[in-house]
């Protein structure tokens, strides 16, 4: 079962996630996502209490991120456990999304200029 929480911060929105995301959790993430970018400011998946995570979740994270780019900015991934890492790394979400190890850290991130030639703060800054 999947709980979030949306806790807006000065510079961005953190989306909690506690629990699983599955196919069967995959419409309540996504949910979870837009109400996130309702904000208008970068959003920060916290995957610090998340205890599983797959495909179906990586394909909701996959069609959200044009949405979240457009209308509030950068995506990054916050403390996810290393199993659920891994499987990110596995499915290639970390070329799309930072995997960041705090919200601190995500936040000195957003502050840091884009770097190459695009410039654009989605795609281009460094992944950590």
């Amino acid at each position: 079962m999947l709980k979030c929480a949306i806790v807006e911060l000065a510079e961005a929105v953190v989306v909690q996630l506690h629990g699983e995301v599955d196919l069967a959790a995959a419409l309540s993430f996504r949910e979870c996502l837009d109400e996130g970018a309702k904000h208008q400011k970068p959003v920060l998946l916290d995957m610090t209490h998340l205890q599983y995570f797959d495909t179906s979740g990586v394909r909701v994270i996959e069609a959200f991120l044009p949405y979240a780019r457009e209308h509030a900015g950068p995506v990054a991934i916050i403390s996810p456990t290393a199993t659920i890492r891994r499987g990110l790394q596995l499915m290639g979400v970390h070329q799309q999304i930072p995997i960041i190890g705090s919200v601190d850290d995500a936040l000195a991130w957003l502050r840091t200029p884009p770097t190459g030639p695009d410039s654009d703060p989605g795609d281009s800054r460094t992944i950590l």
